[in-house]
């Protein structure tokens, strides 16, 4: 089993901050590697995209989906976007920040291979995921990869109703929130158990959106939710398919975890939990209290450095994939 030792966060990085929980951290980073990172990291990177494209490329094409347009939503600075484009003749990836978008059209001018099946590159357009859509019906799979919670849900569906045509696909897939630790750490169930705690702590300082992504989107309001229902959905089984990866995973299972398996050391993961917007929720209440016996960011740094001492832990995360078809 070869782990992703290339991807560490660097919680120094202000663009990095935004992200809303480590598990979410080690799959954005993985989805947005480029030529820069080593070998290891890379291959990691590709091991990861390709898990995700197979799994929503077959549900697409079982479910007798064309192959013809695909539009991502949020699509960050298109690289995941890129793994996906190539099954597609053309292929659309829109995202709210200019840079993002930016970045991407540029990676797309300096790109000597083709992005789409018909050999032209990928349209990037800054645009919000939820748009007010009143044109015609000419996508065949619409992806969001990343958090929805954040999105305006109805205007979501409404949107993928009237541009979703009748046969394709919507595909959600979400990081969960929760950090798995994998059976090849040192005192694995320890740590697994020290890690738990710290989250539990940290769910007291989170809004409804991140528990909605732990609980594995299970009280997501999906189309047939809402009051003014679209009918181009059906949570019919033949319709709508939900997908849980590594939610009662075996503890001694040795394969590599859904969303990447990454190696890391006890201070990446203290700085990866002080930089949640829940510990800096804490501690802007209880400033003096950082860094004590108070702080469980620091008790658990020293309780991981106990269990495992000067070696790595290696963890994980699963994620929820919701599969739905336009009827």
């Amino acid at each position: 089993m070869a782990h992703n030792t290339g991807l560490l966060y660097d919680p120094a990085d202000p663009a990095q901050r935004h992200l809303p929980f480590p598990p979410y951290t080690i799959f954005q980073k993985s989805l947005e590697a480029n030529a820069a990172i080593p070998s290891t990291g890379h291959n990691a990177y590709l091991s990861v995209a390709r898990r995700i494209c197979d799994s929503i490329l077959k549900y697409h094409a079982m479910s007798n989906g064309e192959f013809r347009t695909l539009y991502d939503t949020s699509c960050g600075i298109g690289n995941f976007k890129r793994q996906l484009a190539v099954h597609f003749n053309e292929a659309y990836g829109v995202d709210p920040s200019y840079d993002n978008i930016l970045f991407a059209q540029s990676q797309s001018q300096a790109s000597r291979f083709p992005e789409t099946l018909k050999g032209g590159p990928i349209t990037f357009e800054v645009q919000e995921p939820d748009i007010d859509w009143n044109g015609p019906s000419f996508v065949d799979l619409l992806t969001v990869l990343g958090p929805i919670h954040d999105f305006n849900l109805s205007a979501f569906w409404r949107m993928a109703s009237n541009m979703v045509k009748p046969g394709g696909t919507v595909a959600i897939i979400t990081p969960v929130p929760r950090l798995i630790v994998h059976p090849s750490t040192p005192n694995a169930p320890l740590v697994q158990h020290h890690c738990d705690v710290m989250e539990h702590w940290l769910h007291k300082f989170e809004d409804s959106g991140w528990c909605h992504a732990a609980k594995y989107n299970d009280h997501l309001t999906l189309p047939w939710h809402l009051q003014k229902q679209p009918v181009a959905f059906s949570s019919a089984p033949q319709h709508f398919k939900k997908v849980d990866h590594d939610r009662r995973r075996d503890p001694n299972d040795q394969r590599d975890l859904f969303l990447d398996t990454s190696s890391i050391s006890v201070a990446h993961l203290k700085s990866w939990y002080e930089c949640t917007p829940m510990y800096k929720k804490w501690s802007r209440g209880d400033i003096m209290k950082v860094g004590t016996n108070e702080d469980l960011s620091h008790t658990t740094a020293q309780a991981l450095e106990g269990t495992v001492g000067d070696g790595v832990i290696v963890v994980g995360c699963g994620a929820v994939s919701l599969l739905f078809k336009r009827v």
